[in-house]
Protein backbone atom coordinates (compact mmCIF):
# COMPACT_ATOMS: atom_id res chain seq x y z
CA UNK A 1 0.00 0.00 0.00
CA UNK A 2 1.47 3.27 -1.35
CA UNK A 3 1.84 6.07 1.34
CA UNK A 4 1.81 9.99 0.73
CA UNK A 5 2.71 12.73 2.42
CA UNK A 6 0.82 16.16 2.77
CA UNK A 7 1.45 19.85 3.28
CA UNK A 8 0.25 21.10 6.77
CA UNK A 9 -2.69 22.85 5.21
CA UNK A 10 -3.81 19.84 3.24
CA UNK A 11 -3.36 17.42 6.49
CA UNK A 12 -5.97 19.59 8.42
CA UNK A 13 -8.43 19.07 5.77
CA UNK A 14 -7.72 15.50 5.34
CA UNK A 15 -8.22 15.19 9.11
CA UNK A 16 -11.64 16.62 9.09
CA UNK A 17 -12.44 14.12 6.06
CA UNK A 18 -11.18 10.96 8.33
CA UNK A 19 -13.43 12.38 10.82
CA UNK A 20 -16.47 11.99 8.85
CA UNK A 21 -15.48 8.68 6.62
CA UNK A 22 -14.64 7.68 10.26
CA UNK A 23 -18.53 8.39 11.99
CA UNK A 24 -20.24 7.07 8.34
CA UNK A 25 -18.31 3.97 8.65
CA UNK A 26 -19.21 3.35 12.46
CA UNK A 27 -22.98 3.94 11.73
CA UNK A 28 -23.38 7.31 13.10
CA UNK A 29 -27.02 9.07 11.98
CA UNK A 30 -26.56 10.97 9.19
CA UNK A 31 -28.07 14.48 8.24
CA UNK A 32 -31.40 14.23 6.63
CA UNK A 33 -30.89 14.44 2.74
CA UNK A 34 -26.93 13.30 3.16
CA UNK A 35 -25.99 9.91 1.63
CA UNK A 36 -22.94 8.08 1.88
CA UNK A 37 -20.93 7.61 -1.27
CA UNK A 38 -21.03 4.33 -3.13
CA UNK A 39 -17.46 2.39 -2.69
CA UNK A 40 -16.32 5.20 -0.28
CA UNK A 41 -14.15 3.14 1.51
CA UNK A 42 -13.70 0.51 -0.82
CA UNK A 43 -14.28 -3.13 0.23
CA UNK A 44 -10.76 -3.35 1.78
CA UNK A 45 -11.63 -0.44 3.80
CA UNK A 46 -9.15 2.18 1.65
CA UNK A 47 -10.22 5.79 1.48
CA UNK A 48 -8.94 7.70 -2.00
CA UNK A 49 -8.33 11.68 -2.49
CA UNK A 50 -7.69 14.38 -4.31
CA UNK A 51 -6.24 18.24 -3.10
CA UNK A 52 -5.78 20.80 -5.20
CA UNK A 53 -1.61 21.61 -4.83
CA UNK A 54 -2.93 25.43 -4.63
CA UNK A 55 -5.20 25.86 -1.87
CA UNK A 56 -4.92 21.77 -0.44
CA UNK A 57 -8.15 21.81 -0.09
CA UNK A 58 -9.90 17.68 -0.22
CA UNK A 59 -12.27 15.66 -1.89
CA UNK A 60 -13.19 12.20 -1.61
CA UNK A 61 -12.96 9.86 -4.59
CA UNK A 62 -13.69 6.60 -5.48
CA UNK A 63 -9.93 4.27 -5.29
CA UNK A 64 -11.19 3.88 -9.12
CA UNK A 65 -11.16 7.50 -9.88
CA UNK A 66 -8.10 9.33 -11.08
CA UNK A 67 -7.74 12.80 -10.14
CA UNK A 68 -7.33 16.18 -12.25
CA UNK A 69 -3.45 17.47 -13.42
CA UNK A 70 -4.30 20.21 -10.82
CA UNK A 71 -4.71 17.92 -7.70
CA UNK A 72 -2.73 14.99 -6.48
CA UNK A 73 -4.22 11.83 -5.57
CA UNK A 74 -3.95 10.42 -1.65
CA UNK A 75 -5.01 6.92 -0.12
CA UNK A 76 -5.12 5.80 3.42
CA UNK A 77 -6.92 2.98 5.20
CA UNK A 78 -9.78 3.31 7.18
CA UNK A 79 -8.21 0.87 10.05
CA UNK A 80 -4.36 1.17 10.82
CA UNK A 81 -1.80 -1.52 10.55
CA UNK A 82 -1.44 -3.80 13.48
CA UNK A 83 1.59 -2.74 15.51
CA UNK A 84 4.13 -5.47 16.48
CA UNK A 85 3.91 -7.48 19.87
CA UNK A 86 5.54 -6.22 22.74
CA UNK A 87 7.82 -8.19 24.42
CA UNK A 88 6.83 -10.16 27.42
CA UNK A 89 7.65 -8.54 30.77
CA UNK A 90 9.81 -10.01 32.92
CA UNK A 91 8.97 -12.47 36.22
CA UNK A 92 8.63 -10.63 39.15
CA UNK A 93 10.69 -11.14 42.50
CA UNK A 94 9.21 -14.09 44.86
CA UNK A 95 8.07 -12.53 48.34
CA UNK A 96 9.75 -13.34 51.29
CA UNK A 97 8.54 -16.35 52.94
CA UNK A 98 7.00 -15.88 56.65
CA UNK A 99 8.23 -16.44 59.52
CA UNK A 100 7.08 -19.81 61.18
CA UNK A 101 4.79 -19.68 64.43
CA UNK A 102 6.22 -20.83 67.84
CA UNK A 103 4.58 -24.20 69.53
CA UNK A 104 2.11 -23.56 71.88
CA UNK A 105 2.29 -24.90 75.17
CA UNK A 106 1.06 -28.48 76.04
CA UNK A 107 -1.93 -28.37 78.36
CA UNK A 108 -1.54 -29.59 82.09
CA UNK A 109 -2.83 -33.49 82.63
CA UNK A 110 -6.50 -33.80 84.01
CA UNK A 111 -7.16 -35.75 87.00
CA UNK A 112 -7.47 -39.66 87.25
CA UNK A 113 -11.08 -40.55 88.13
CA UNK A 114 -11.85 -42.76 91.46
CA UNK A 115 -12.38 -46.38 90.55
CA UNK A 116 -15.24 -47.91 90.53
CA UNK A 117 -17.01 -50.11 93.69
CA UNK A 118 -17.12 -53.70 93.11
CA UNK A 119 -20.92 -55.00 92.63
CA UNK A 120 -21.88 -57.78 95.53
CA UNK A 121 -21.92 -61.45 94.92
CA UNK A 122 -25.25 -62.33 94.84
CA UNK A 123 -25.93 -65.52 97.05
CA UNK A 124 -25.78 -69.16 95.28
CA UNK A 125 -29.35 -70.95 94.85
CA UNK A 126 -30.21 -74.29 96.36
CA UNK A 127 -28.68 -77.14 95.08
CA UNK A 128 -31.07 -79.49 92.90
CA UNK A 129 -31.74 -83.04 94.23
CA UNK A 130 -30.57 -85.88 91.75
CA UNK A 131 -33.91 -87.73 90.77
CA UNK A 132 -33.29 -91.83 90.48
CA UNK A 133 -32.07 -93.15 87.41
CA UNK A 134 -34.54 -94.57 84.92
CA UNK A 135 -35.09 -98.55 83.96
CA UNK A 136 -33.47 -99.15 80.38
CA UNK A 137 -35.79 -99.97 77.64
CA UNK A 138 -35.66 -102.62 75.24
CA UNK A 139 -33.32 -102.66 71.78
CA UNK A 140 -35.50 -102.17 68.74
CA UNK A 141 -34.98 -103.82 65.84
CA UNK A 142 -32.16 -102.79 63.56
CA UNK A 143 -33.31 -100.78 60.30
CA UNK A 144 -32.67 -101.22 56.29
CA UNK A 145 -29.30 -100.41 55.58
CA UNK A 146 -28.41 -98.39 52.39
CA UNK A 147 -25.01 -98.87 50.49
CA UNK A 148 -23.63 -97.49 46.87
CA UNK A 149 -26.34 -94.35 46.44
CA UNK A 150 -26.46 -92.93 43.16
CA UNK A 151 -27.97 -90.31 40.52
CA UNK A 152 -29.50 -91.06 37.69
CA UNK A 153 -30.25 -88.25 35.01
CA UNK A 154 -32.66 -88.39 31.87
CA UNK A 155 -33.08 -85.22 29.61
CA UNK A 156 -35.43 -84.59 26.76
CA UNK A 157 -34.61 -84.25 24.42
CA UNK A 158 -30.64 -86.04 25.27
CA UNK A 159 -29.16 -83.38 23.91
CA UNK A 160 -30.21 -79.51 22.46
CA UNK A 161 -33.58 -78.39 22.50
CA UNK A 162 -36.77 -78.83 20.38
CA UNK A 163 -40.46 -76.88 20.81
CA UNK A 164 -42.40 -80.86 21.47
CA UNK A 165 -45.12 -80.13 23.89
CA UNK A 166 -45.73 -81.79 26.82
CA UNK A 167 -42.19 -83.48 27.59
CA UNK A 168 -41.97 -86.78 29.75
CA UNK A 169 -38.86 -87.61 31.64
CA UNK A 170 -38.13 -90.91 33.47
CA UNK A 171 -34.69 -91.59 35.54
CA UNK A 172 -34.97 -95.57 35.94
CA UNK A 173 -32.77 -97.42 38.66
CA UNK A 174 -30.91 -100.39 38.46
CA UNK A 175 -32.17 -103.83 38.97
CA UNK A 176 -32.25 -103.77 42.50
CA UNK A 177 -32.17 -100.33 43.70
CA UNK A 178 -34.36 -98.27 45.29
CA UNK A 179 -35.56 -94.79 44.42
CA UNK A 180 -35.06 -92.69 47.32
CA UNK A 181 -35.85 -89.52 46.42
CA UNK A 182 -36.04 -87.03 43.05
CA UNK A 183 -36.87 -83.84 40.99
CA UNK A 184 -36.62 -82.39 37.86
CA UNK A 185 -35.25 -79.43 36.28
CA UNK A 186 -36.22 -77.14 32.98
CA UNK A 187 -33.74 -75.65 30.73
CA UNK A 188 -34.58 -72.86 28.20
CA UNK A 189 -33.49 -72.87 24.58
CA UNK A 190 -34.72 -69.68 22.63
CA UNK A 191 -36.98 -69.38 25.72
CA UNK A 192 -36.19 -66.40 27.58
CA UNK A 193 -35.16 -67.15 31.13
CA UNK A 194 -37.77 -64.68 32.87
CA UNK A 195 -40.08 -66.65 30.28
CA UNK A 196 -40.03 -70.00 32.34
CA UNK A 197 -43.15 -69.15 34.24
CA UNK A 198 -44.66 -70.05 30.31
CA UNK A 199 -43.84 -73.64 31.08
CA UNK A 200 -46.26 -75.69 33.16
CA UNK A 201 -44.85 -79.06 35.42
CA UNK A 202 -47.47 -81.24 34.98
CA UNK A 203 -46.07 -84.00 37.79
CA UNK A 204 -42.97 -85.05 39.47
CA UNK A 205 -43.08 -88.23 41.41
CA UNK A 206 -41.91 -91.28 42.15
CA UNK A 207 -42.67 -94.48 40.16
CA UNK A 208 -44.61 -97.29 41.62
CA UNK A 209 -42.58 -99.53 43.70
CA UNK A 210 -39.98 -96.95 43.95
CA UNK A 211 -37.61 -98.14 40.73
CA UNK A 212 -37.29 -94.75 39.76
CA UNK A 213 -38.45 -90.95 39.31
CA UNK A 214 -40.76 -89.00 36.52
CA UNK A 215 -41.46 -85.64 35.84
CA UNK A 216 -43.71 -84.02 32.66
CA UNK A 217 -44.22 -80.56 31.67
CA UNK A 218 -45.93 -78.77 28.80
CA UNK A 219 -46.51 -74.76 27.59
CA UNK A 220 -49.01 -73.24 28.94
CA UNK A 221 -49.48 -71.59 25.64
CA UNK A 222 -48.35 -72.04 22.12
CA UNK A 223 -45.19 -69.62 21.51
CA UNK A 224 -42.52 -72.21 19.50
CA UNK A 225 -39.64 -71.26 21.72
CA UNK A 226 -37.34 -74.73 22.25
CA UNK A 227 -36.51 -75.97 25.42
CA UNK A 228 -35.76 -79.34 27.42
CA UNK A 229 -36.81 -80.94 30.44
CA UNK A 230 -34.56 -83.20 32.57
CA UNK A 231 -35.70 -85.55 35.69
CA UNK A 232 -33.30 -87.48 38.27
CA UNK A 233 -33.49 -90.11 40.69
CA UNK A 234 -31.36 -90.49 43.79
CA UNK A 235 -30.78 -94.70 43.69
CA UNK A 236 -29.15 -96.97 46.45
CA UNK A 237 -29.43 -100.60 47.13
CA UNK A 238 -31.47 -101.36 50.73
CA UNK A 239 -30.12 -104.18 52.43
CA UNK A 240 -31.83 -105.62 56.16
Amino acid sequence: MRHRFVTQSVAVVLFASLTFGIAAASGAPQAQGQRKAAGIPSKRGVYAGCYLKASGALRLVRTSRKCKRSERRVTWNRVGRRGARGQAGSQGLAGAQGLAGSTGAQGATGPAGPAGSAGQQGPDGPQGVQGPQGVQGPQGPAGPGVAGANLVTVRVPASGFDTASPKVATASCAVGETALGGGYQLERGTLAESDLTKLATLYSKPDAGLVGWSSSALEASTFGETWALSAYAICATVGP
